[in-house]
């Protein structure tokens, strides 16, 4: 009888959870975005990308209708957070970038075009594995040589 009933609290307590999932499913669509500028040309909105890009920040072009006219902004991040937005831009500041945070309000038509053919990042050079025999190897060099200059001492 006792595991029946702590059976029976258990599956409680599992639907209690399931029903608060359920309750906060709406999903939140609405997000900020970190505008490094927003040009009415593309080519400038490339320019500027590639000069983002040459300081290591990674931005995307997004159209964006204003007017019946498409404007093209360099978005340099996106996130459901304004908090994490703006710290973003205080770090594109320290490095002479002027930006704004853009915001869509939920319930809003979405307005924002991604880019069909954004610039393509390079890969990042792959780190070397601490287990391959070249990394033991070179340890191992390094171990004998800093002994040998200690016995030189």
């Amino acid at each position: 009888m006792k595991r029946l009933l702590t059976l029976l609290l258990l599956l409680c307590f599992v639907f209690s959870f399931a029903g608060v999932a359920e309750a906060g499913s709406e999903e939140d669509t609405s997000s900020f975005y970190l505008v490094a500028g927003s040009y009415r040309e593309k080519e400038n909105a490339i320019r500027k990308q590639e000069e983002l890009y040459k300081h290591r920040y990674y931005a995307r072009l997004m159209g964006y209708p204003v007017d019946g006219e498409l404007f093209w902004r360099v978005v340099v991040m996106q996130s459901k957070e304004r908090e994490e937005v703006e710290g973003m831009k205080e770090l594109l500041a320290e490095d002479g970038f002027e930006a704004f945070i853009a915001y869509d309000k939920p319930g809003e038509p979405e307005r924002p075009v991604k880019d069909p053919e954004p610039i393509p990042v390079p890969e990042p050079e792959p780190t070397p594995d601490p287990e391959s025999k070249e990394v033991r190897a070179f340890i191992l060099e390094l171990i004998d040589f800093l002994y040998r200059k200690l016995e030189s001492y």
